[in-house]
């Protein structure tokens, strides 16, 4: 049994190289009102979550993913409980000032998102008397005491952008900004913050900034690209310069780096075409470094999950190509993705064997009782082939297009709820035929701790068995074997 479940972390492991990792981005409102259909829903279909959410049970809600917490570094909301704003307030030297010579309220900078801009070059000795009435100093304390206070895995720095963008601030700019100094007390800000949190990621949101945005990668654990391809407010497609940047950055930077790219835009839910472009440009450069998240700009504070995250084409066999005519090819063991980011020019290839184009549809917001309608369907393709002006196409072989087919009869076959668990977890399976089977359950060192069958002969019908354990708390594996053939998967009690 020790040798099987080595195998299946082995083709666990592969499998996350092969498929889409995805991410959450939890609001508070969101949290409030999530249901427990809703929990499960994110536990069983992502791999991270962020949240600016503090409260000590989240842990135990996401046992298995990726945990981060999400502090803006740049501005601070007076409403908000995140910080102690009684502390903040009384510190003039932690805001951004029209005039160094008058410091009040009344001088303070407000952002379009009703915060106020913080000081990034306010940062002392974290050893000095006074280290917290700097905000810098302030933010690292507080941040990385939170994250190891409520065992979350990271911290994601929210607004590290190294560039002030005037279109961002109700007033004026800071009266000494420039662009370099900004970028240079953001460098050292990131810097001072990881030390803070030398064993926890540290991810910034910032990629997306001129200026050396990417040079902060040396001084953290990895960074977000939002909005690469979208105007979150416009829905409007950036253009090819600013795709570009962000492939860019994200191919030199991927082997090194945990990175995440975020394709927020308006009405993304109705559009398929923009969906597959996104996902075609990350398979570009996939790895098993790059994360993505998908979001609807108009439902910004529901979960969503799109059918395109359940694509795997492989292991890629190479990076990405450039064509002579400046089409994006990259091939994988399943198949390829082709993505013309142009706005003018349709794009033409010639295809060396039919394949099946993915074609997807539903999908969207996730309601409170977890209900999903998405579906991946496929249309045979070949020949010469049409790309339109920013668009993709991801195509897959039959032997991927037979590998589907069969994670989806063995996802009907064995099934659990609720997963996670605290007491009591319902197995149910069905049998096609007259077989002989087995149901056990082992724990994560290979003992079997609980046996429903053994090489029961069961007929053809839907079966149901309740696990009752006061077992630890921890990971456990469910084995159905059906004349010889098993399958295994993975169930959590909290």
């Amino acid at each position: 049994m020790k040798k099987l479940l080595l195998i299946f972390f082995a083709l666990l492991a592969l499998n996350l190289n092969a498929q889409i990792k995805k991410g959450l981005r939890i609001s508070t409102i969101v949290d409030n009102y999530m249901s427990d259909a809703q929990i499960d829903f994110v536990n069983n279909h992502f791999d991270y979550v962020m949240t600016p959410v503090l409260s000590s049970d989240m842990r135990n809600k996401y046992p298995t993913l990726d945990l981060f917490l999400y502090r803006s570094i740049r501005g601070t909301w007076a409403y908000s409980d995140q910080f102690d704003w009684t502390h903040i307030d009384s510190l003039e030297n932690m805001f951004c000032h029209y005039d160094s010579l008058i410091q009040d309220t009344s001088t303070r900078i407000q952002t379009i998102y009703y915060s106020y801009l913080m000081d990034g070059g306010d940062i002392v000795d974290d050893t000095a008397q006074d280290a917290l009435n700097h905000w810098i100093n302030y933010y690292a304390a507080t941040t990385s005491n939170q994250v190891n206070t409520y065992n979350y895995d990271g911290l994601f720095i929210d607004a590290a952008g190294h560039q002030l963008n005037p279109d961002e601030l109700l007033d004026s700019m800071p009266w000494n900004y420039s662009p370099d100094t900004w970028r240079d007390n953001r460098y050292a800000d990131l810097s001072f913050v990881k030390n803070f949190l030398p064993d926890k990621l540290v991810i910034f949101n910032g990629l997306h900034s001129d200026n050396g945005a990417d040079s902060s990668l040396s001084f953290t654990d990895g960074g977000m690209w939002e909005d690469f391809i979208y105007n979150c407010s416009t829905g409007e497609y950036k253009d090819i310069g600013n795709w570009w940047q962000a492939i860019t950055c994200m191919q030199e930077n991927r082997d090194s780096n945990n990175l995440y790219l975020v394709v927020k835009k308006p009405g993304l839910i109705e559009n398929d075409t923009a969906r597959i472009f996104a996902v075609a440009s990350y398979f570009l450069i996939e790895n098993e470094n790059l994360n993505l998240i998908l979001l609807d700009y108009n439902f910004i504070d529901s979960i969503q999950y799109f059918p395109e995250y359940d694509i795997q084409l492989g292991n890629p066999l190479d990076n990405y190509q450039t064509l002579t005519d400046s089409l994006f090819v990259r091939d994988f063991e399943n198949g390829m993705v082709l993505v013309n980011p142009f706005t003018n020019n349709t794009k033409t290839y010639t295809l060396d064997k039919n394949y099946y184009k993915v074609v997807p549809s539903g999908g969207g917001i996730i309601d409170a009782n977890a209900n999903y309608d998405g579906q991946i369907t496929f249309d045979t393709i070949n020949g010469t082939i049409s790309i339109p002006p920013v668009s993709a196409l991801i195509l897959m072989d039959s032997i991927t297009i037979n590998k589907i087919n069969q994670k989806k009869a063995d996802d009907i076959l064995l099934n659990f709820y609720p997963n996670p668990f605290k007491n009591n977890i319902t197995i149910e399976f069905n049998i096609l035929a007259s077989s002989i089977v087995s149901l056990e359950i082992f724990d994560i060192t290979g003992k079997k701790v609980k046996t429903f069958l053994h090489n029961s002969k069961l007929e053809k019908n839907s079966y149901q068995f309740v696990w009752n354990t006061k077992l630890p708390k921890g990971t456990y594996f469910c084995v159905l074997t059906i004349n010889n053939k098993k399958t295994m998967k993975k169930i959590i009690k909290n």
